[in-house]
Formats: structure tokens, C-alpha cells, sequence
């Protein structure tokens, strides 16, 4: 979060600048700590909804490319840990739990 920013906002700044969307509607999932040992940061992780594209200028460091997955597959790849990064990892496994009525 950039200062002054509130978390919402910060949310969606991200999901435009790394992936060209805005969303209608953000659900937070989880925050966790990225590590506990090595440095003191909190990811928020949300999952976006009603999303529509509204592409914003990247981050100068970062090169993203952007594909769309069915849900049912994004599961998959984490099972067969084609996607291991932490972060993500957690994310799409409480966005699950929340599609198949879990709490």
C-alpha cells in the first residue's frame, strides 16, 4: 500500500496494474505473513469479482503476462504445483473452500 492509500484501494490498483481488470466487488480472503523470520510484511489476499477491464500503466519492474483459467483447472495447476508460490497457493485454496460452501 502506497501511503495514505486504504487497503480496498490498494487492491484494486493492483489487479489493474498486474492484470488489466477492475473489480466490482472484492472478498478478503486472508492475510497472512509472507514470512516470519525474514522480514515484517502482510499480503492481503482478496478474491475479485464482477471484473471488467480497465488496464493501468504497469510497474516499471514487473513483466506479467495475463491468462484466463477456469477455476476447477487454477486448482489442478496447485495440486500438481504447477503454481507454488505461497501467496497464490493459499489464495486459490481459500477461494475453493469459499466456491464449494465452506466457511
Amino acid at each position: 500500500m502506497q501511503p495514505g492509500e486504504s487497503e480496498e484501494a490498494a487492491v484494486q490498483r493492483e489487479l489493474g496494474e498486474e492484470a488489466g481488470y477492475e473489480a466490482a466487488r472484492m472478498v478478503k480472503l486472508a492475510s497472512i505473513a509472507t514470512s516470519k523470520s525474514v522480514m515484517n510484511e502482510t499480503a492481503h489476499l482478496y478474491l475479485a469479482e464482477g471484473l471488467r477491464p480497465a488496464p493501468r500503466e504497469p510497474d516499471h519492474t514487473e513483466f506479467i503476462e495475463v491468462r484466463a483459467f477456469a477455476c476447477d483447472e487454477v486448482l489442478r495447476m496447485v495440486e500438481r504445483s504447477e503454481i507454488s508460490d505461497a501467496m497464490t497457493v493459499v489464495a486459490v485454496l481459500h477461494a475453493a473452500r469459499r466456491r464449494s460452501g465452506g466457511s
